[in-house]
């Protein structure tokens, strides 16, 4: 009776989800686990539910006490990890998502998700590990996944890696500003000025109210010594990022380079 029970909560749960009322849903599948808890499908799902919610700790009050009893399936200790990067502990997750590969090494969503959690705990070679042995099974470039994979070599201190990945990013994803931008601050790094110079061009069409789209332009300029040029692109910097500090430094160091200590204060 129990059994039958518990299928009628599963199900009433089913419907509820469907007309997003994913509060009652969540009641309704931990009722059913409660009733019986053999099936698996009725503890991930109240899990779902809850992690939908926005609700981690119940998760893990929720799930972790059955982990030994399910050691074979590793879709509880995703949802742990979940719960984990929810609760913004990316190391705790990336250990949880580690666990849940041994046993489903060749799953590809959670292989992505493994590398945003690595990612997120710094962890950079072990998400760069990761982008390299599952490279082959995307069947077309991933911008998102080139992203991390360029802001891991920036962080580790390898620009040039970094830049030839983001030029491949820009070229597979030519309308993303935020990958200009990043792509922007390696060539300026590398004193790549030419390419500066270009990603400040692509951004005064993609995203003219960006800072970066005038100080790479004046940046430019000023390295081949057109001056004026370099403080009108630098000046609508700083009137641009009016919240940043970086333009207004180069303003700054600009003015004080061309004598012009008063301005530059």
């Amino acid at each position: 009776v129990r059994r039958i029970e518990a299928e009628a909560w599963y199900y009433l749960g089913i419907v509820r989800q469907q007309w997003n009322r994913i509060a009652e849903a969540a009641d309704d599948y931990r009722t059913a686990h409660r009733l019986d808890p053999q099936p698996i499908e009725y503890l991930i799902a109240a899990a779902e539910m809850l992690l939908d919610l926005g609700r981690p700790e119940e998760v893990d009050v929720l799930v972790e006490p059955v982990l030994d009893r399910h050691q074979g399936d590793p879709s509880l200790v995703v949802l742990l990890a979940r719960a984990a990067m929810i609760r913004d502990e990316p190391v705790v997750a990336a250990a949880r998502y580690a666990e849940a590969r041994l046993l489903r090494p060749d799953d590809a969503l959670l292989t992505e998700e493994y590398i945003r959690a690595t990612f997120e705990a710094e962890l950079y070679e072990d998400c760069l590990d990761a982008i390299r042995t599952h490279a082959a099974s995307y069947e077309q470039v991933r911008p998102d996944l080139l992203r991390i994979e360029a802001r891991c070599h920036a962080t580790l201190g390898r620009p040039v890696r970094a830049d030839a990945i983001y030029r491949e990013l820009v070229r597979v994803a030519p309308g993303d500003a935020d990958a200009w931008v990043e792509y922007g601050a390696i060539a300026w790094e590398l004193g790549d000025f030419s390419r500066l110079d270009l990603c400040g061009v692509r951004l005064q069409r993609l995203a003219p109210d960006r800072w970066e789209s005038s100080a790479y332009r004046g940046l430019a300029a000023e390295s081949d010594e057109r001056w004026e040029e370099a403080e009108s692109y630098l000046r609508r910097a700083a009137a641009l990022g009016t919240d940043a500090a970086m333009p207004h430094l180069l303003l700054a160091r600009f003015l004080e380079s061309r004598g012009d200590a008063a301005g530059a204060e």
